[in-house]
């Protein structure tokens, strides 16, 4: 592995990161909180009290914890579907939440814990997911093509059926693999490129994606949607443009209208994150501009960081690597992947270091919202409260006495 495509996954765990304590926040409101550029800000100030919404700066989230599983599980001859499922399933068993050592996962994400930890048969998860498509990205590595579209497809069926998000992350992950290998002149011309080739290649291996439960002729259709969606994106000049013939595109299928491109659909935010990287000016603040979007933050920064590291070969900037939680783990497990000396005590050793985030994560989580409990608590205990809180207790037990005084009474009237 070189070391372009070592930076192509660091890009993913930085762009999380970027991403991880904004989710969820508008564009405006993050901007209206945080002023300076700070690679991973502390979202206290900006969460007006709903402490239950923390989650700690320089953490990265399930999206590059199940990346860098899928690249211990994989090497330039294939994908381990059974070795990915197996340290899935010890990485449940490290800590007493059902999610394991999993931080921040979507329902697509906790229905594939779920179904790896119960031995009944369950139907499958068929939403779209964005958060998969980054996931993806160490099997760009493997050499030979159907090699590549049997991991591709069976590693995203652990999580979801929907056609939109393997779609997606076919076209996404055929980008990449293209630009590690090669340089192209134009980003718009290597997407309208690699959508033609995605195309017909599920046109021609359709019983590779049929054999993991997806519906060829559907991706096909998400395909040509895309297509057609790039084909008229590539002709505008600025991101909020390229956001807003996303939404309207999308908007033609959707029953709930959109109006942000950051939204948990693969067919929305791939095409905005692809166009903020070929539009952005100020390539080298890739991470900052698409974090601070708002809304699935970590997919939007971690595709578009992707996409900027592969195609104009910007490496992540270094606050972005200095203030990264576990970089020293990172760097130490990202060098091994690039030598292909991965072995299960490599892969346990990864996870005991994530146990461990995880829960000083959930310490600190509690004890915010212990204090915001508490006083919620003290707010209530002033003297008026507590003499009215007194006067009802004293009335509700007087009235229960009578009650049963005349219930008494009037028994004996009756005998």
């Amino acid at each position: 592995m070189d070391a372009k495509f070592r930076e192509v996954l660091f890009s993913v765990i930085a762009g999380d990161a970027a991403g991880y304590t904004l989710g969820g926040m508008s564009k405006g409101h993050i901007n209206s909180f945080f002023k300076e550029e700070i690679p991973y800000p502390d979202p206290i100030i900006a969460l007006k009290g709903n402490k239950e919404k923390w989650k700690k700066p320089s953490y990265y989230s399930s999206i590059s914890q199940f990346m860098i599983l899928a690249a211990l599980s994989c090497n330039t001859r294939g994908f381990s579907k059974e070795r990915f499922v197996e340290y899935s399933q010890k990485a449940i068993g490290l800590t007493e939440s059902a999610n394991g050592v999993f931080r921040d996962c979507s329902t697509a994400e906790r229905a594939f814990l779920d179904k790896i930890q119960s031995s009944k048969a369950s139907l499958p998860y068929t939403r779209p997911c964005s958060r998969i498509i980054p996931i993806v990205t160490p099997l760009v590595l493997i050499s030979s093509e159907e090699v590549f579209l049997e991991g591709l497809s069976s590693i995203v069926s652990l999580f979801t059926l929907d056609s939109s998000t393997l779609a997606c992350s076919l076209i996404y992950a055929s980008i990449v693999r293209a630009l590690v290998k090669n340089i192209f002149e134009s980003p718009w011309d290597l997407a309208v490129e690699s959508l033609t080739l995605c195309k017909e290649i599920v046109e021609q291996k359709s019983a590779i994606f049929f054999s993991n439960g997806f519906n060829s002729d559907h991706v096909i259709e998400d395909i040509k949607s895309l297509s057609n969606l790039f084909e008229k994106l590539q002709n505008l000049k600025t991101i909020e443009q390229c956001e807003k013939l996303i939404c309207d595109h999308g908007n033609k299928s959707l029953t709930n209208k959109i109006t942000r491109g950051t939204v948990n659909l693969p067919m929305v935010i791939f095409p905005y994150s692809f166009s903020i990287s070929a539009v952005a000016e100020q390539k080298e603040k890739i991470i900052y501009l698409s974090a601070r979007e708002g809304g699935f933050a970590s997919v939007l920064a971690s595709l578009s960081s992707v996409l900027t590291t592969a195609f104009y070969g910007i490496d992540v900037p270094q606050e972005f690597r200095d203030n990264l939680a576990n970089k020293k783990r990172i760097n130490s497990i990202l060098d091994i992947i690039s030598q292909e000396r991965v072995t299960g005590a490599v892969i346990l050793d990864f996870l005991e270091g994530e146990k461990g985030l995880t829960l000083k994560e959930e310490e600190e989580f509690k004890a915010k919202n212990k204090t915001q409990r508490d006083d919620k608590v003290a707010k209530k205990q002033n003297r008026r409260d507590i003499e009215a809180e007194m006067s009802k207790h004293i009335v509700e037990s007087w009235t229960k006495i009578d009650k049963a005084k005349w219930r008494k009474e009037r028994k004996k009237q009756k005998l």
